[in-house]
């Protein structure tokens, strides 16, 4: 009877490769059948054939091995089921022997702690900025888990941003925009930061927060890719910048 092994585990990134130096796996993976001997060999996929496809030859004289690429994400564990026929060269009795496996994706965030709140001094570099007065840097931290359960470690990480909607008459404040990070270590923050000479002037964080709101917008955070669409969205928020800090309200993370 031929055992089934795989060589790493399988992702979904939407239909694109896996980042560059993603180090969990892949969205192609190969499936060995050890132990079996000479025979023919035909591989088939007989559930979850919406998530994974099989590629290239699979069967005839001693195809003991496969590729299968990732087509969708898992929504259950071990939700793909690959089926080996096999049949010995001696002419003894063909054996039946299936594999199961799920097809694990980003999926959502995770606090991964308390935003901190702090008055710095322009530019909002390095993170955390200098200390100072001429404005705040408000970080939001949060980690990166996959569907079951991983903490995703080398992995792009985009946000996008809704329209703009000041709160503030005459506020003149920069649009907010976003830059692709990659995280080594499966965490990031989000960099709130206001300093400069605008309407109305940003100020270090006031005790208590201040209450004036300045604009919102909605944020998205995508997660396997530079831009908001190749990879897969993982949380929408509204960011809110007030005078003094900014924050995240109206969570939603999963979002499928």
């Amino acid at each position: 009877m031929p055992t089934i092994s795989r060589e790493n585990n399988l992702w979904y990134f939407n239909g694109n490769p896996a980042p560059s130096g993603f180090t969990l796996g892949s969205t192609t993976v190969t499936l060995v059948a050890s132990g079996g001997g000479d025979g023919n060999y035909a591989w088939s996929i007989t559930s979850g054939s919406s998530i994974a496809a099989l590629q290239g030859t699979t069967s005839g004289s001693n195809v003991t091995s496969v590729q299968i690429s990732s087509t969708s994400f898992s929504t259950s564990e071990n939700d793909v089921t690959v089926q080996l026929q096999f049949e010995p060269t001696s002419g003894t009795q063909s054996v039946q022997t299936s594999y199961s496996l799920s097809v694990d994706s980003p999926y959502k965030l995770i606090s991964n702690g308390s935003t901190t709140n702090r008055g710095v001094k322009a530019p909002c570099e390095p993170i955390p900025a200098p200390s100072g007065t001429d404005g705040f840097q408000s970080l939001v931290p949060y980690e990166i888990i996959s569907f079951l359960g991983v903490e995703i470690t080398n992995i792009t990480v985009a946000e996008h941003f809704g329209t703009d909607v000041p709160a503030y008459t005459n506020e003149n404040w920069p649009l907010n925009t976003g830059s692709p990070i990659t995280s080594t270590d499966g965490t990031f923050v989000d960099d709130i930061c206001q300093v400069g000479t605008f309407t109305p002037h940003p100020l270090p964080p006031q005790s208590p927060p201040s209450t004036t709101l300045i604009d919102q917008a909605s944020q998205s955070w995508n997660i396997g890719s530079g831009s908001n669409g190749p990879g897969l969205i993982v949380q929408t928020d509204t960011l809110q910048r007030y005078i003094d800090h900014g924050r995240h309200t109206g969570i939603t993370s999963p979002v499928r």
